[in-house]
């Protein structure tokens, strides 16, 4: 339905933003059923919320990368190009990967 407003490559990004949304949505739909708001679980704005949330994915992210090498380096696990798909992160890690074999 949506797929031919986006170009392919975004077509990844579109559809986890809209599952965002939806999921968002629907938990406010589930919330207000039960007469509840999002402060009733601890759920607020605050002056720091972005940089709580920004924070944390970076610290998801390395914990990501961590656990990633520790595959690569101890298992059988390979790292290989997709000349199929485009990710930006994939294809960074790849790419590193592929260099520091090299090396």
């Amino acid at each position: 339905m949506l797929k031919p407003l986006f170009p392919a490559k975004w077509e990844q990004c579109v559809h986890g933003g809209f599952g965002t949304l939806f999921a968002l949505l629907a938990t406010w739909i589930l919330l207000k059923n039960e007469k509840k708001s999002f402060a009733d679980y601890g759920l607020t704005w605050q002056r720091d919320t972005v940089w709580k949330f920004l924070k944390g994915m970076a610290i998801g992210t390395a914990i990501f990368i961590v656990i990633i090498v520790i595959l690569v380096s101890f298992s059988e696990l390979q790292i290989r190009r997709n000349d199929k798909s485009w990710d930006p992160v994939a294809v960074f890690l790849t790419e590193y990967y592929l260099r520091k074999k090299q090396n």
